[in-house]
């Protein structure tokens, strides 16, 4: 059984009564948190602010989503209703836009106009209903998307991070 970042891993994104809540895109498991579409369980959650919105994911031992293609953007936005976090920043750097890790985000959906920095306070990314990207004050309260990386992607990335000698990554 592989041990990425001290947490065992899932055979499945398990919530208790909520595990069918998650969703899978190529490698990933998907989740949306927020209180609009009727979700009950699923979405019940209501609006968080974005640091909140990182924390609410790492609870359920995700992330933020981070978008990868426009395949993977498209898929996000039929998750969910309304704007919602996503994973990005660029509060180290204005323009220079970055995940949670600090590595530069290689896709970006930005609306049109966007990201404009309205009022020098918009630091945090997000995905408008439509889909396209907006920069938002990272206080904005909005639902948020968390992703899991699927259990036989983590295998095989740990596999390959082993070879390489890189020691986040143990056998258990």
């Amino acid at each position: 059984r592989l041990v990425l970042g001290g947490a065992l891993d899932a055979a499945a994104p398990a919530d208790g009564d909520t595990a069918g809540c998650w969703t899978r895109f190529g490698t990933s498991w998907y989740r949306y948190f927020g209180d609009d579409l009727g979700g009950g369980a699923c979405h019940a959650v209501g609006a968080r602010d974005q640091a909140a919105a990182a924390v609410a994911c790492k609870s359920h031992g995700a992330y933020r989503a981070r978008v990868s293609s426009a395949e993977e953007n498209a898929f996000i936005a039929g998750l969910r209703s309304s704007d919602a976090w996503i994973g990005g920043t660029d509060a180290a750097k204005e323009g220079a836009w970055v995940d949670e890790e600090g590595a530069p985000l290689g896709y970006v959906g930005w609306a049109s106009g966007q990201p404009d920095n309205w009022a020098d306070d918009e630091n945090c990314a997000g995905m408008y209903s439509s889909g396209g990207w907006n920069d938002y004050s990272c206080d904005t309260e909005l639902g948020f998307v968390c992703a899991l990386a699927a259990p036989d992607a983590v295998e095989a990335s740990a596999a390959v991070a082993m070879a390489a000698g890189e020691a986040r990554y143990f056998a258990r």
